[in-house]
């Protein structure tokens, strides 16, 4: 980051105020601004809409030029694949993806995000699906990939639904808002903010055992943060003469950072002797939050380093409304960043990578957290689809902290 920047952040003389954050902060908006207008082009799309740009989803992510922004109006829109091309894609209520049905080959990817370049950020925000057998495949994306508010439900039959979310090859990608089933991320760097995972449940009868329950969340060969989640592993049916066994909450072969409010559940069947699957099993690092809560067994090969830590959660903004993030890290001194998005960044003596532009951030909250700040909107339509990244910088005794990043979006 910025030098000057860096050296007020370590001045006990440097003080804030929210006025002062407002200010910088709708400075920053009107930097999203004008970059949006530099860069981005705006469509719409509605099946019902005879005035929108398009009609299906589909068409709309193979026409349109790098960089643009499509507004998804409500309706039922089927398979698409954004390929080698930057988009923004802001759904809402009433926005929903069309269940490929019941039999359909086993993986079936209708939706998918690929090979993407390091200046080709993607946003996929504001969509929900019944997928029996749908999966979201995001692969070889060099740049951001950021997903948001997607909810996931399924239609039970004989057998839990598909792994909802596959991640491979990608060094920076987040998931906020989300309510998922299973997830595979693989060969990534990944923040998991405020979503559900959850590994389905089997059932059975003495002699049979219906439906597969699974991990909720494997994390191989990765980095991942998660911070305000809960992950369920999937319960299973060991009575039955065909034992269904229960799984853990998360299948780990890499490094893992719990924030606070997260919540893992190894599955467990009922009963008064209650026994837990692991809540973490494979083999890895693992830093936890004190406020983090581990229903099950963690994994002899897994290490565990019990650290306090800051965390941000933010909150989406409208046009004319506003964009709000809060750190919390009880008792430490900290500082709240607000900037346009960036490739990671570390810095010498802090672990984590920020998701900040060196070049376009400020200081916008100081003190004992919890810490707070307020990013007021202009009433511009060319700013729909903007993000700005927020990090928490904490001070400890043995050094500087720094918290998981998060994007907000302006919808």
């Amino acid at each position: 980051m910025g030098s000057t920047h860096w050296r007020r952040l370590a001045n006990p003389n440097y003080h804030t105020d929210m006025n002062y954050g407002e200010r910088l902060g709708a400075c920053l908006v009107a930097a999203a601004m004008l970059a949006t207008l530099v860069r981005s082009q705006t469509f719409t799309v509605s099946p019902t809409d005879p005035a929108a740009n398009f009609a299906s989803l589909s068409a709309a992510v193979a026409a349109v030029p790098d960089g643009s922004t499509l507004l998804v109006g409500p309706g039922s829109y089927g398979a698409f694949s954004i390929v080698g091309k930057g988009l923004t894609v802001v759904g809402g209520p009433g926005v929903t993806l069309s269940d490929p049905g019941f039999g359909s080959p086993v993986w079936f990817t209708p939706y998918s995000i690929e090979n993407t370049a390091a200046d080709q950020p993607v946003v996929l925000h504001g969509f929900d699906w019944s997928a029996f057998d749908a999966t979201l495949l995001v692969r070889n994306c060099a740049g951001s990939v950021l997903l948001s508010d997607l909810e996931v439900t399924a239609t039970f039959g004989s057998q839990a639904p598909s792994e909802t979310l596959y991640i491979q090859n990608c060094p920076q990608a987040m998931i906020r808002n989300c309510v998922l089933w299973t997830a595979t991320i693989l060969n990534s760097d990944i923040v998991i903010e405020n979503s559900n995972f959850d590994g389905f449940a089997a059932w059975g009868a003495h002699f049979a055992c219906f439906g597969s329950s699974r991990t909720a969340l494997t994390i191989l060969s990765s980095t991942a943060t998660l911070a305000g989640c809960m992950v369920l592993g999937g319960r299973g049916a060991p009575s039955t003469a065909l034992s269904c066994p229960n799984h853990p909450a998360i299948q780990l072969s890499g490094q893992l950072r719990l924030l606070e409010g997260t919540t893992l559940v190894g599955a467990s069947t009922g009963g008064f002797n209650l026994t837990f699957a692991q809540s973490i099993a494979g083999l890895g690092n693992v830093r936890i939050d004190p406020g983090v809560t581990l229903m099950g067994p963690v994994s002899p090969n897994v290490t565990q380093t019990p650290i306090d830590m800051p965390t941000v959660t933010g909150t989406d903004g409208t046009l004319g409304g506003t964009l709000v993030a809060q750190a919390s890290s009880p008792g430490m001194p900290s500082i709240l960043l607000v900037g346009l998005p960036g490739p990671p960044t570390t810095l010498p003596g802090i672990a984590d990578p920020f998701w900040i532009l060196p070049a376009v951030f400020e200081f916008v909250a100081i003190g004992t957290t919890p810490v707070s700040a307020v990013v007021n909107v202009p009433n511009q339509p060319l700013l729909r689809g903007a993000l700005l990244a927020w990090h928490c910088v904490a001070m400890t005794p043995t050094g500087l902290l720094a918290s998981n990043p998060t994007l907000t979006l302006i919808k």
